[in-house]
Formats: C-alpha cells, structure tokens, sequence
C-alpha cells in the first residue's frame, strides 16, 4: 500500500505539472484560480510522496540518503545521495511558485528568468525521476509526454518567431496578450 501511494502522490504531481505547460504552450487562457488550484494541488502531492518515502524508511534522513545513493549506484554505477537535496530544491521551487500564484504576484511572471529557471529545473528533476529512475512503462509514459512537450514548445517558438511577436516572457508573446485584452497596450 505505501509503495502504490508513493507512486501516485508523484505521478499526480507530474499529471499537474505536465497539465499546467500544456495549457501554456498552446496559449489556453485558464481562470487564475484553475492555475493556483493545479500548482497548490501538485504541491500537496508532491509533499505527501516526501511522507510517504520518509515513513517507507523509518522516518529516517540518513536511510532516505542511504536508499538514493543505492539506487543512484543502481542506475549510473556512482553511489550518489546528493539527489535527495535536489528533491528538496523540487519541492522548494514548487512551493514558492505555489505561494506566487497566491499572492498573485506577477512581478515574477514577467521576469522570464525566473520562469526560464523553474520550468527548466523542474523539467531536469522529472526527467531524472521519471525517466532515467524509473522503471516499467512509466519512463515510456514520460518520455512520451516530454516530447510532445517539446513539439508544443518548439512550436509555438517557431509561431511566435514567425510573426515576429517580440516575447514577453518565455511562453506567451506581446501580441497573445494583447489579443486576449491582458496586455499593457490597451
């Protein structure tokens, strides 16, 4: 029963996540608060799957470190703990872009550093997790939806490119934004 809900905590996770770059990449304006919803609850998934690996291991820092170096020296043949720290910085990233959705605080949404940052670390850990880590047909899941993904941004890049529509942060252009009355040129 742990290991079931260990899986699903994350792969709902991952459901939400892929779910919210989706609606992005192909220029879906959703209702603000279906976006908070979706990123509060991926939060709440992904803190629950951080429960339920710690009572899976005795609630135990040190058997979670020796558990990921095992598995680490399993995959690469590098006997490695520092993913869990990166797990760590997962959840950390989720949750503060969590809280911005709150908050409602667009100075970060127009900072396309930081977006640039989370999606692109937020990608790196699923794809380590998902992919490289996992085992049976969840890694051909998730490569799957990582390529289509990548078909969407890629596409809507080259759209944007194609227009000509300078880019206001990394998956919306001006011209989207106007068209849709939420840009500043109204």
């Amino acid at each position: 029963m742990n290991d079931l809900l260990l899986r699903w905590m994350i792969r709902i996770t991952l459901a939400l996540y892929g779910l919210l770059l989706a609606r992005q990449l192909m220029g879906w304006q959703a209702d603000s608060r279906l976006v908070r919803w979706c990123w509060t609850l991926g939060f709440v998934a992904l803190v629950g799957h951080f429960l339920t690996a710690y009572a899976h291991l005795g609630w135990s820092h040190g058997a979670v470190l020796a558990h990921t170096a095992r598995e680490t020296e399993r995959v690469i043949g590098w006997r490695f703990s520092g993913g869990v720290w990166g797990n760590y910085l997962f959840a950390l990233c989720w949750g503060l872009e969590t809280v911005r959705q709150w908050r409602r605080d667009d100075r970060l949404v127009r900072t396309s550093v930081w977006t640039y940052c989370l999606h692109g670390y937020l990608l790196l850990v699923v794809v380590n997790g998902a992919i490289v880590f996992a085992k049976g047909p969840v890694r051909a899941v998730t490569l799957f939806v990582c390529l289509l993904l990548g078909f969407l941004f890629v596409r809507r890049w080259l759209r944007d490119r194609w227009r000509k529509t300078p880019l206001v942060g990394p998956l919306l252009s001006a011209g989207r934004e106007r068209q849709n009355g939420s840009g500043r040129g109204d």
